[in-house]
């Protein structure tokens, strides 16, 4: 192979992982800073009040049966 075509090869090549170099570090940084988001949420959770009780419906028993009445 021609000197001049592997140089260019190799320049290619470069810009190449350049770019992959690039785009792994903006998304290592968009993770940690979504990672830092979950951690600070979850945060908030555990640091929250719980929440009331669900209200719950309560009915009257039934009525007693009269005296004298025959079951």
């Amino acid at each position: 192979m021609d000197p001049a075509q592997t140089d260019d090869r190799i320049s290619r090549v470069e810009n190449a992982l350049q770019q992959v170099m690039a785009a792994t570090r903006a998304a290592t940084a968009q993770g940690q800073q979504d990672l830092a988001q979950v951690r600070q949420e979850l945060a908030n959770i555990h640091t929250a009040p719980p929440p009331a009780p669900a209200a719950t419906e309560t009915h009257a028993p039934p009525p007693c049966s009269q005296e004298g009445e025959a079951f």
